[in-house]
Formats: structure tokens, sequence, C-alpha cells
């Protein structure tokens, strides 16, 4: 990653995205974060549509992550 970053700032990119999710590394990278959405169209009554939400919901229901607040630790002193 510190490659990515070097030639990112070498190329003149002011800004360099690490994406979704909250990890250890993105932390130690940099300490701004951003809100991401996400917006799902489809047909509510469609049988696709319905199997997808179906399995949606339980992926999400099996992968609660733990909420940010909680997996933030102070910095040791």
């Amino acid at each position: 990653m510190k490659w990515a970053v070097e030639c990112a700032i070498t190329s003149g990119a002011t800004c360099y995205d690490l994406l979704p999710g909250d990890y250890e590394y993105k932390r130690v990278w940099c300490e701004d974060r951003r809100l991401v959405s996400e917006v799902e169209c489809f047909h509510p009554y469609r049988p696709s549509a319905l199997v997808f939400r179906a399995i949606r919901t339980l992926k999400r229901c099996l992968a609660k992550p733990a909420p940010i607040a909680e997996t933030i630790t102070a910095p040791a002193e």
C-alpha cells in the first residue's frame, strides 16, 4: 500500500481513497472518515428482487460488525 500511495503522490494526487470498510490499517494511514451510502433500485414484487432482498438481509444479519465506537481503542500512554 505504501508504494501505491507514493505513486499517487508523485503523480500529483491530493486525495487517496481507501474505499469503504473500517479496518485498522486505514486508521493508521488516515484519521479522517467519510460516510458511504448505497442506493439499490429494483421492482419490489419481482421474484428475483424478493430473493435478492432475502439473501441481502440474511447476510447482513450474519455479518454484523461491531460498531466503530467499540472497535477504536485509546492510544497507549
